[in-house]
């Protein structure tokens, strides 16, 4: 289920994102799970099969391009967020935690995504270190972790401060599911 919200929220925020474009805003595309999970656990043996689920990336010419965001389930336990910053040069590993994710975890899909960027957009971001984002919202216990990645990603996506905190998390479940319902953002409706 957790899944299933969160990629239909990453759709939601990738509607946004064009209704911002228009606004001449650099993009920042949020990814489905799909593409960490297959990576992750070692099951895309052809990194032609896993191109599906950044086919969209192909489309925006890379100077709009600012961010690529992707929720990523370790384990099938926790959720962390992992960001592609273009115009940094970073990737940068959110994890809402206290004890952090190791970012070797992640380390098959940064791979995924240098190849797929020098091969697709001809640039090469292979230099780009991981970070492991220090100053983040923390979660005050063991089941919050999706909600938190979820709003990093929608804080994120339009260049907001991570604010909230875990006092937050009710009203951040309401809003979120509001957001989704309603379309919010006016042009964006789901």
């Amino acid at each position: 289920m957790v899944h299933c919200i969160g990629n239909v929220y990453t759709d939601y925020l990738n509607l946004r994102d064009e209704c911002l474009r228009k606004e001449q805003k650099g993009a920042c595309i949020c990814l489905t799970t799909h593409l960490a999970q297959l990576i992750i656990s070692d099951r895309c043996e052809n990194p032609e099969a896993c191109s599906r689920f950044v086919k969209h990336l192909e489309n925006i010419p890379l100077k709009e391009l600012r961010k690529v965001l992707i929720s990523i389930n370790i384990d099938l336990v926790h959720w962390v967020l992992l960001l592609l910053d273009i115009g940094q040069c970073t990737f940068a590993l959110y994890d809402s935690l206290v004890a952090r994710t190791d970012p070797r975890r992640v380390q098959p899909l940064v791979d995924y995504l240098v190849q797929w960027f020098k091969r697709v957009k001809d640039i090469d971001i292979s230099a780009f270190p991981i970070d492991e984002v220090v100053v983040r919202p923390i979660q005050n216990n063991g089941h919050d972790c999706g909600l938190f990645v979820l709003k990093e990603m929608e804080y994120l996506s339009r260049d907001a401060s991570l604010d909230f905190t875990q006092k937050d998390i009710m009203a951040m479940r309401t809003s979120l599911f509001s957001e989704m319902l309603n379309g919010v953002y006016g042009k964006v409706s789901i």
